[in-house]
């Protein structure tokens, strides 16, 4: 009798180990604010002056965000770093939600690699009307040179909310 006792404590203990070690949140370490480094892209169409970083508000919630009014591409060259992951918001204005024909493609390439592809329309679609957040794995090309885009197509005023590149 005691050596089960002994043996449900062990399977209890290992199994609380295992949940601690799960469920514990992993330390973040910023490597590049994308918005930040807006000014330094490599690629951007269509044209640098037509987008900024400003506090956008969408569904009550404010985050700081890159937005431009019309179909857009923004390149960075980076080199990955281990465990990297890209984090970022994307959500369409709310003055876009009250008209038809308004939805927005957003596109996350790695050269022309797709990572996500998604199409947003707030006027159809009510769970569109907020911010949709990510975090796409990049350690598949840890220590390679990469041109990252965040590309948009259709429709207006989409918003990119505080794209970083994390390590975790």
């Amino acid at each position: 009798m005691k050596r089960a006792v002994w043996v449900v404590a062990g399977v209890v203990a290992i199994a609380a180990v295992i949940a601690w070690l799960a469920g514990r949140e992993r330390k973040e370490t910023l490597v590049l604010d994308l918005a930040a480094e807006l000014p330094n892209t490599v690629r951007n169409l269509p044209r640098l002056d037509a987008f900024s970083v400003k506090d956008i508000t969408i569904a009550g919630v404010t985050r700081r965000a890159i937005v431009v009014d019309e179909s857009s591409r923004l390149a960075w060259h980076l080199t990955v770093p281990e465990n990297a992951w890209l984090k970022l918001g994307i959500g369409v204005r709310e003055d876009a939600w009250t008209a038809p024909g308004r939805d927005v493609g957003f596109r996350i390439t790695i050269y022309d690699e797709p990572l996500l592809s998604l199409t947003l329309d707030p006027y159809k679609v009510e769970r569109d009307r907020h911010w949709q957040d990510f975090l796409i794995d990049l350690s598949e090309y840890a220590g390679e040179s990469i041109d990252l885009y965040l590309k948009t197509d259709q429709g207006d005023r989409p918003a990119w909310s505080n794209p970083v590149i994390v390590t975790r």
